[in-house]
């Protein structure tokens, strides 16, 4: 990512066990702020990864399934929605589409 010079970036498929992921964190991502979906003893599947020297992000939704932020621009203070959704199977369709329909309620702005 550094070589890259990537400044916000949405990960899926990540597969860490909660134990390891400040760790492997701290390694990949150094100097970036990180957000994951993981919990006790749950492997993380998504990952929303920001240099926070160019963007303030406001992470309103972590979800097993989904991580919902906001992402303002520090320079153009242009903001973004930023959703990252994961779905592995069929199983999980319909709680996936009712979240995403309940998120979609929330959305406001142009």
């Amino acid at each position: 990512m550094r070589s890259k010079d990537i400044k916000l970036e949405g990960l899926l498929e990540i597969k860490i066990t909660f134990n390891k992921v400040n760790h492997i964190a701290s390694n990949i991502c150094g100097g970036y702020k990180v957000c994951t979906n993981a919990t006790g003893g749950v492997r993380s599947r998504i990952w929303l990864i920001w240099r926070h020297d160019y963007y303030n992000v406001d992470v309103n939704l972590v979800h097993k399934y989904v991580i919902q932020a906001y992402a303002k621009h520090i320079t153009s203070q242009k903001c973004l929605f930023v959703p990252i959704v994961y779905a592995s199977n069929c199983i999980m369709e319909k709680e996936n589409r009712e979240t995403l329909m309940c998120l979609s309620n929330q959305i406001q702005g142009p």
